[in-house]
């Protein structure tokens, strides 16, 4: 299956969620030799030493895009072009890891949702009746914020990158079953 990585969060994003992308697909390209994987890479990508630390794992094909990402994020928003396709070829899925779904004709679009609160504190995630607490909150409660960092802090240890990837990898089986 040809499979091509989404680069925003390696590029884009901070802190947690731009070492969370570089560790699942190290494991991911590590683990996974059955599949070509490719990166669609968006606007800043070759000034980014994690992106280059990936290429170094395997032979990886890179699809370099010259627009601003929030250009092609609306693009697609709003004109559904380009599509998948027209920029990589014949993909068979794209994973993307945030929060736009670019369009395609053929390829199976992996949308991964940002926002991981209900695995890492399920009993302070909102119920209908019960209103989630606003940033403003975290940060002037200090027992909530201690709160949530141990919370946090204890799901952290029970996560695995390679054991993400195996189940990440299953989910690639699954879509590549249904597909035909």
């Amino acid at each position: 299956m040809r499979i091509i990585l989404d680069t925003v969060p390696l590029v884009y994003s901070q802190g947690a969620e731009r070492r969370t992308a570089f560790h699942l697909y190290r494991e991911l390209l590590t683990l996974d030799r059955d599949d070509e994987f490719g990166f669609l890479c968006i606007d800043r990508f070759r000034r980014r030493s994690k992106c280059e630390a990936l290429l170094a794992i395997r032979d990886i094909a890179v699809r370099e895009v010259h627009l601003p990402f929030r250009v092609l994020e609306w693009a697609w928003e709003y004109l559904h072009w380009p599509t998948v396709e027209s920029l990589l070829g014949t993909v068979d899925l794209y994973h993307v890891a945030c929060s736009h779904a670019p369009p395609a004709r053929k390829a199976t679009v992996l949308l991964t949702v940002r926002g991981i609160a209900a695995e890492v504190i399920p009993d302070l995630v909102p119920s209908d009746k019960v209103r989630r607490p606003d940033v403003a909150t975290v940060l002037t409660d200090e027992k909530l914020r201690q709160a949530l960092v141990r919370k946090g802090f204890e799901r952290v240890a029970q996560l695995s990158w390679r054991e993400s990837a195996r189940r990440l990898i299953g989910v690639y089986r699954q879509i590549e079953r249904a597909r035909g």
